[in-house]
C-alpha cells in the first residue's frame, strides 16, 4: 500500500465515523477496530511518522478527541497539508479515544465473562479489555502503534495472517504489582532418549526414556514451590502420559496440604503424542496450580527429519490464548516457534508472554531467538522457550537450552543459553501489556 492508498482509505474511513452518533460499546468496538486495521496496513512512511508524533501531542489530541466521540461525535479529519505526522496523529488521537471511550462504557468485562463478547464479527477481531494500561507515558515515544496506539485493549484477529483462527480461554491467576519480578522455572531430563515408531508417512514417539523420571519430575516440581514459581515448563515430547498424570496429582495434593509457599498459577506439561478422534497430536497440556487442565495446545507445523520422516501429526485449525486479568499468553511447540521459512502464527499475535516446549539443537534455538525479537520489537512480547536436546547433542552433560524471556532475546552467543542441569528458575519482568 502506497501513502496515498492509505490516505484514501483514511479519509473513507473518517466518513464512516462521521455517521456515527450512538454511544455504545458495539459502535466504539467496531469504530476502534477499523483504526486499528488502518495502522495495521499502513505503509512504512507513516508507520515512521507514527512514531515521530510526541506522546504530549499524541495524548492532548486524545483528550480532545475523547470528549467529542463521548458527546456523540465521531467525527474527525485528515489535515489537508501532506504531512505523514500530522495525518498519523489524526487517525492516532481517534484511536485512543475510541480506546478510552470503550473501556468506560462496555459493560464491564472482569470476572465471568464470554471471551466471544469481545468480538465485533463484521471487523473480524476481538478487542480484549485490559486492566492496566499498555506502558508508562515516559516510556511511549518514538515507539510505534503497536506498542502505544491502543492502551485499554489488546487488539487480536479472530483469523491470524497465516490462517489459524484464535481461540480465547479465560483462566484466573493471582494477580501481582505492576513491575514485580517474575520467577518461571525449566525442567529438563539428562540421558533423555526418545522411542519411536514407522508409520505411514512418518513417525510418532511412543516413550520418552530417562533414569528416575518420575523422581525427577517430583524433585523438579517441589523445587519450583521452593524457589516461588510463577510458571513451570517442561519440554516437548517428553512428558508421558504417567508423569503428566503424576504432574495433575502432584499439584492437586496441593489443595489438602498445609503448604504455605507461594503456589503455580500455570504449567506447561511438556507435549506429547496423543490420538484424539482417530488422528495423532503433538498436544502441550497446560494445567492450573492445582492440575486442572486450563487448555491444551496442538502443535501446528510437524517436524521433518531427513532420516525419520514426518512427524505423523494433524494440522489443528486454530491456535489459543490464555487471557489472565494481568496477562495474554500464547503457546507453540517447537518449529512452531522456531520456523522462519513459513507465515508463523504468532507474526500478528500481540500478547505479552509466550511460553514453548521444544526439542532440538542450536540450530533450533537460533530460531526460537529470531521469532521471539521480532515479537518483542513487534508488541514488546516476552518469550519463555524450554528446549530438550535431541538425540545429536551430549545430553549427559547439556540437557538443554533456556531462553529466559529476555529483553533483548538475540542478544549474546546460544552457548550462554545452555542449562546444566534438570531445573533451573530464572526471575524477570513480564510487563503487561509490552513495555
Amino acid at each position: 500500500m502506497t501513502p496515498n492508498d492509505w490516505i484514501a482509505q483514511a479519509a473513507a474511513l473518517a466518513a464512516q465515523h462521521r455517521a456515527l452518533s450512538e454511544v455504545s460499546a458495539t459502535s466504539c468496538r467496531k469504530a476502534l477496530l477499523g483504526v486499528d486495521r488502518l495502522f495495521r496496513a499502513a505503509p512504512t512512511p507513516l508507520l515512521e511518522a507514527y512514531s515521530q508524533v510526541t506522546e504530549q501531542s499524541l495524548g492532548e489530541a486524545a483528550r480532545i478527541r475523547t470528549d467529542a466521540v463521548t458527546a456523540g461525535d465521531f467525527a474527525w479529519h485528515l489535515p489537508a497539508e501532506a504531512n505523514p505526522r500530522a495525518w498519523a496523529l489524526a487517525a492516532g488521537a481517534q484511536a485512543r479515544a475510541l480506546d478510552k471511550v470503550l473501556f468506560t462504557t462496555a459493560p464491564s468485562h472482569f470476572g465471568p465473562v464470554d471471551p466471544e463478547d469481545w468480538l465485533c464479527a463484521e471487523s473480524g477481531a476481538y478487542a480484549i479489555p485490559r486492566a492496566r494500561l499498555r506502558d508508562s507515558a515516559t516510556r511511549r515515544d518514538h515507539q510505534r502503534f503497536t506498542r502505544r496506539g491502543i492502551l485499554h485493549h489488546r487488539i487480536l484477529p479472530e483469523v491470524l495472517e497465516a490462517g489459524y483462527r484464535v481461540r480465547l480461554v479465560r483462566h484466573d491467576t493471582t494477580s501481582s504489582p505492576t513491575g514485580e519480578q517474575v520467577t518461571m522455572g525449566a525442567a529438563l531430563f539428562p540421558g533423555l532418549r526418545l522411542a519411536l515408531r514407522s508409520v505411514e508417512g512418518g513417525f510418532i514417539v511412543t516413550d520418552a526414556i530417562c533414569d528416575a523420571a518420575a523422581a525427577t519430575v517430583a524433585r523438579q516440581i517441589d523445587a519450583a514451590y521452593a524457589d516461588g514459581c510463577f510458571v513451570a515448563v517442561w519440554p516437548e515430547l517428553t512428558i508421558t502420559p504417567a508423569l503428566l498424570a503424576l504432574i495433575r496429582q502432584t499439584l492437586a495434593q496441593r489443595l489438602l496440604s498445609n503448604d504455605a509457599r507461594r503456589a503455580l498459577q500455570m504449567v506447561v506439561a511438556g507435549s506429547w503424542h496423543v490420538e484424539e478422534e482417530g488422528e495423532m497430536w503433538n498436544i502441550a497440556t497446560v494445567l492450573d496450580g492445582y492440575g486442572e487442565v486450563a487448555l491444551t495446545y496442538r502443535k501446528v507445523l510437524p517436524y521433518r527429519d531427513g532420516k525419520l520422516g514426518t512427524e505423523a501429526i494433524g494440522i489443528p485449525p486454530e491456535v489459543p490464548v490464555l487471557v489472565t486479568d494481568d496477562h495474554l499468553v500464547g503457546f507453540g511447540i517447537c518449529k512452531d516457534f522456531c520456523d522462519l521459512s513459513v507465515t508463523l502464527a504468532y507474526k500478528d499475535l500481540d500478547v505479552d508472554l509466550v511460553l514453548v516446549p521444544s526439542m532440538g539443537n542450536v540450530a533450533t534455538m537460533d530460531g526460537h531467538r529470531s521469532t521471539a525479537k521480532g515479537m518483542r520489537v513487534t508488541f514488546g512480547t516476552r518469550a519463555f522457550v524450554v528446549q530438550q536436546a535431541d538425540h545429536g547433542c551430549p545430553a549427559e552433560e547439556h540437557p538443554g537450552w533456556v531462553l529466559p524471556f529476555p529483553d533483548d532475546p538475540a542478544a549474546g552467543p546460544v552457548t550462554a543459553l545452555r542449562q546444566a542441569g534438570d531445573w533451573q528458575a530464572y526471575t524477570g519482568t513480564v510487563p503487561r501489556g509490552g513495555d
